[in-house]
């Protein structure tokens, strides 16, 4: 019991360690350490910025500590490395076994939301994957719905927080409408991404013009693409250039 309680409060003491839990997660959903080892290891994966390092320092992890509190926040990290590596199969396999530890992880998630109906096409199980995508999506909505300010977070950071959250929830809906052929519906929940997001996201921007474009609503497209190029950098800017002039191109032959 001492023990236990040492490092709780080594835990409750280090800001490294405090802090990075945020404002998505509870007092009751904190992790405790039954080691500063257990815990110095989940502190390497947190720091580091490797993906392919993270993804086995993880499994080093799992291996060793099976019954660790950490664990559904190791297989998030772990989740988020495979998406930065393009790893599909990863992403969706890290994710869900961080939801069979923490259900209620509001990032995993919009991660997993998000992420699998980018490898739905030709799969024999595509409606059960975009079934599970939307109920991860809608999952996520209701927790942001439900879930009160912190006390410690300033309201507006909080707003600006949820709404992004919120934004990326509508995003992963119109990217699953798309896969099932409702074009209105995509076109619907891109607009509540990409409109309600406090951050304007140019990849948002440019699938609502994509959208549009499938509902034959060019000159809407092109607005949409216009601002997919103000608010881009990088390769997405690149993509909405390229459409936007496309789509130019058509609306003034």
């Amino acid at each position: 019991m001492k023990l236990m309680k040492l490092f709780l409060l080594v835990l409750l003491l280090r800001p490294e360690v405090r802090g990075q839990f945020g404002p998505l997660m509870t007092s009751t959903q904190t992790p405790q350490a039954k080691s500063a080892e257990e815990l110095d290891s989940y502190l390497e994966i947190y720091r580091n910025r490797d993906p392919q390092s993270t993804v086995s320092l993880a499994n080093q992890f799992a291996a060793t500590y099976p019954e660790s509190e950490f664990l559904g926040l190791v297989y998030e990290h772990q989740a988020l490395a495979y998406q930065e590596m393009n790893n599909y199969e990863g992403v969706v396999r890290a994710g869900e076994r961080a939801l069979a530890r923490s259900p209620r992880n509001i990032k995993v998630l919009v991660t997993l939301a998000l992420a699998i109906p980018n490898g739905v096409t030709s799969r024999s199980d595509s409606s059960q994957l975009l079934e599970q995508a939307e109920d991860y999506a809608r999952r996520a909505l209701k927790e942001l719905d439900e879930k009160k300010i912190p006390q410690d977070l300033a309201l507006e950071k909080w707003e600006a927080l949820k709404g992004g959250l919120e934004s990326d929830c509508h995003e992963a809906l119109g990217h699953i409408s798309v896969k099932r052929g409702d074009i209105s519906g995509a076109v619907r929940e891109f607009r509540r991404a990409a409109l309600g997001n406090p951050q304007p996201n140019g990849r948002q921007f440019l699938r609502l013009s994509s959208a549009y474009q499938l509902a034959g609503q060019y000159e809407a497209a092109e607005q949409a693409a216009a601002r997919a190029v103000e608010v881009s950098e990088g390769h997405i800017w690149h993509l909405a250039l390229q459409q936007l002039q496309d789509i130019r191109a058509r609306n003034h032959k």
